[in-house]
């Protein structure tokens, strides 16, 4: 039997239903607080996302704006830069055309006193390499000394280390022919190996003075000139085109029979790389012309860098074996007309030993005795002796010999010595000394026929101080009587008359004829001493108001 304290199964059955439902009242109630205090933080998060989102659209907008607010800063900064700069250009170049200006004025009074003094002119300049050792010069803008010269050089311009091709360019510019000279310019860069001369004429990390000539042609192209370019290189006596581009057919070569007869050596095309020897071409070439669309010149020159034929030395690994000539032909008409030449001579060196390779020693020979004539020629410069010049001797000479003589196309040239010094060379004391013989030869010249331009001068003062006194002479010796009778003073006959109180000779005291009929007889001829006085006091008395 079930326990007395039990209680009835459905009474247990009410209580454990009550409690199931009291149980899930409390379980929904808590869900219900619970999904509520969800909603709510939910909400919270919502707002505040929302607000960040309107923060964030807002911070969007101010970056926006302080972007735009700063490009346009920038835009303005880098307006006023680029004004500056224009500006600060402007004002360079300005201060490049006056100074240009400057030097070009004491130029061209130093080139009449020249062209006054001189057949031929010449000019010896020097530039200085910088010292990579303890070695180093002492220099003004016109002397250099050191204890690698043998003596202290007086030149007409020096240019020291830091001055670069900029410099130069510009001083050299100055000598250049303009557009109605019709005249020739030749500068020549002389020197040792590795002393600078292809840097200084072609240019390496700056333009070389070529480039800025080339300026200088583009400007006349700009004013109806047809430019020709000629680029020449001479190795062992044997000329090469330099300006032949490969696999190129235009200006093919043309061989013009007609013109064989002449000395125009190197006029070249670019139809291929053209061999001359001396003495031994048979055809007249074609120059470069600039004004065809087809050439750039700058791409000719960097062509040319590549195709000169270098080889190392013991002062330089890519030392110029060869002279390079550039010459540049401006023509217009008949009257506009010049000619710019530039040479590169090879370096100075010392013939190899016996034991070296036959093509060393031919090339090292062929590089001596060429250098040998051209500093003969120099000196003949220098001098003013003309006769001297012997320029036949190898082909270097031979392409310069109309520039040189007196048959130039375009007169006489101004020849520019570009010197260049290397302590560390060994052949500066060399290059020092023939700098100076050639400085010392034009000064010397210089002298000797200011001297005689002097003397012309004094004898031509002489001489017109003996015509005044014999004038003089002349009017004191006129007939006072004659001048101031009232007949002659209105005549206008150039027949001297007498005074009319002439003594009477024995002649005409013995036959007793008056004076005036002797006179009238035996009038002489007259004399051109008192015809010219006459004449001189007549023009006198005009000139005075007086019949």
């Amino acid at each position: 039997m079930p326990p007395q304290d039990m209680l009835p199964t459905s009474q247990a059955i009410a209580l454990l239903q009550g409690a199931k439902d009291g149980i899930a009242q409390a379980v929904a109630n808590h869900i219900r607080e619970q999904l509520a205090s969800d909603e709510e933080a939910s909400n919270t998060q919502r707002r505040e996302l929302d607000e960040t989102k309107s923060k964030l659209r807002q911070a969007e907008a101010d970056l926006k704006t302080m972007t735009e607010e700063r490009h346009e800063e920038s835009a303005k900064y880098l307006k006023s830069q680029q004004d500056h700069k224009s500006t600060t250009e402007e004002l360079d170049g300005q201060v490049e055309i006056y100074r240009c200006l400057i030097v070009k004025l004491r130029n061209e009074v130093s080139l009449r006193d020249m062209d006054r003094m001189f057949g031929l002119n010449l000019q010896v300049w020097a530039r200085i390499r910088p010292s990579l050792g303890d070695k180093d010069f002492s220099w003004t803008t016109t002397t250099v000394e050191g204890p690698q010269l043998k003596e202290a050089l007086k030149l007409d311009r020096v240019f020291g280390p830091l001055d670069g091709n900029q410099r130069i360019g510009v001083e050299v510019s100055t000598f250049l022919p303009h557009e109605m000279d019709g005249q020739h310019f030749m500068l020549f860069a002389f020197g040792e190996s590795g002393s600078g001369k292809s840097t200084t004429l072609l240019g390496r990390k700056e333009r070389g003075l070529i480039q800025h000539c080339i300026s200088h042609l583009e400007y006349l192209k700009s004013k109806g000139f047809t430019i020709h370019a000629v680029c020449v290189e001479v190795l062992s006596d044997t000329m090469y085109d330099l300006a032949y581009e490969a696999g190129s057919s235009k200006h093919a070569l043309r061989d013009q029979k007609q013109n064989r007869d002449n000395r125009r050596l190197g006029l070249l095309s670019s139809g291929g790389k053209n061999v001359f020897k001396y003495k031994k071409n048979d055809a007249v070439l074609e120059p470069y012309v600039m004004s065809n669309p087809h050439l750039d010149i700058a791409k000719l020159l960097d062509r040319i860098k590549h195709q000169r034929h270098t080889d190392g030395t013991a002062a330089n690994a890519t030392s110029s074996r060869s002279h390079a000539l550039f010459q540049f032909d401006f023509v217009k008409d008949e009257m506009s007309k010049g000619r710019i030449t530039f040479v590169d001579l090879a370096g100075q060196e010392n013939v190899p030993p016996p034991t070296a390779p036959s093509a060393q020693q031919s090339e090292s020979r062929a590089i001596v005795d060429s250098l040998h004539y051209m500093r003969k020629a120099f000196s003949a410069l220098a001098t003013g002796d003309t006769a001297k010049l012997q320029m036949n001797e190898c082909s270097l000479c031979k392409i310069l010999e109309l520039s040189f003589t007196s048959g130039a196309e375009f007169g006489k040239p101004l020849v520019m010595v570009l010197g260049h010094l290397w302590a560390e060379g060994e052949h500066c004391a060399d290059t020092g000394t023939w700098l100076k013989t050639w400085a010392d030869a034009t000064m010397q010249h210089g002298r000797s026929r200011s001297a005689k331009d002097g003397a012309d001068k004094t004898q031509t003062s002489d001489r017109l101080q003996r015509m005044k006194r014999e004038k003089d002479l002349r009017s004191k010796t006129a007939a006072p009587s004659d001048l101031g009778s009232p007949a002659r003073r209105g005549s206008t006959s150039k027949t001297p008359s007498r005074s009319l109180a002439t003594t009477p000779s024995p002649d005409e005291a013995s036959t007793g004829a008056s004076p005036r009929a002797s006179l009238k007889a035996s009038t002489p001829a007259p004399s051109r001493t008192s015809s010219y006085a006459f004449s001189a006091k007549s023009s006198n008395n005009k000139k005075n108001g007086m019949p």
